[in-house]
Order: C-alpha cells, then structure tokens, then sequence
C-alpha cells in the first residue's frame, strides 16, 4: 500500500526565500474536552509547521494526518491499530483522564540479530500476527 503524501496547494504563500509558509505536520485532535485542545493549542502555539485541525472520531480513518491526539474513548487500542495500518508513518498520542496520562503508539523498524537459522527462528518469522501484536518476534 503506498504511503499518502498530502498535496501541497498553490496559493500558499511563499516567503522571501522562495520557501511555501505550509504546515509541515498535520495533527488531529479528536474527542477532546474543549479544555484539552485549548491546552494543546496553547503548547503549540509557537510551532509554527504544525497545522491542528478538530477531527471527528468517525471521519479519522479518512484523515491523512501526521499525527492525532485523541482521548481513550476515541482511540481504543484496536482503532489505533487499524489507524496505524493505514497510515504506517502516523504518530498517535491516547489520553486518558486529563493531559498527565498518555500513551505513544507508532510504528517503527525494528532489526532483530539470529545468527543461524533455524526452524524455530523460521516458525517465529512467519507466525502469523494479530494488529495488537506490538512486539515484532516475541
């Protein structure tokens, strides 16, 4: 599956360098208390490549962010796992309660030495793996 890449529109302005003045990150906001995303936005002020839109729950899958932020409800640990394999490169950040309890998921390569090969490295190579599998070989 290929990996989307959001277009980038004309009209944005350029700065004087020739440079387009676009938000290099996109992060979703979904199923925040309206306190939540005041204090994100408020954290992010002075970021100035991240663009912070307010994304329906429902509407996420569709949504080529670079990165959500969603409360538990929202993000279960299965709709982050079905999130991820649609968009492999994407960042999600789950609360739960206000902002001092988060979880990170991402994906991310992992290279794992077995030195001979055996049947039972074999066998663990190709298990088949459930999306709440995290952890590649175990």
């Amino acid at each position: 599956m290929p990996i989307p890449i959001r277009a980038v529109q004309a009209e944005h302005p350029r700065d004087g360098n020739g440079n387009r003045d676009v938000p290099e990150t996109l992060l979703a906001l979904v199923d925040l208390t309206l306190m939540q995303r005041g204090l994100i936005r408020e954290l992010l002020a002075e970021e100035h490549s991240v663009e912070i839109v307010d994304v329906p729950a429902g509407e996420l899958a569709a949504t080529p962010a670079d990165a959500v932020i969603g409360s538990a409800d929202a993000l279960g640990e299965q709709q982050v796992c079905e999130l991820l394999e649609r968009w492999p490169r994407l960042r999600a950040l789950v609360l739960r309660g206000d902002l001092n309890d988060a979880s990170l998921y991402l994906l991310k390569p992992h290279r794992e030495h077995f030195g001979d090969i055996s049947t039972a490295v074999l066998r663990r190579v190709v298990a088949p793996r459930t999306c709440t599998d995290w952890n590649p070989l175990t």
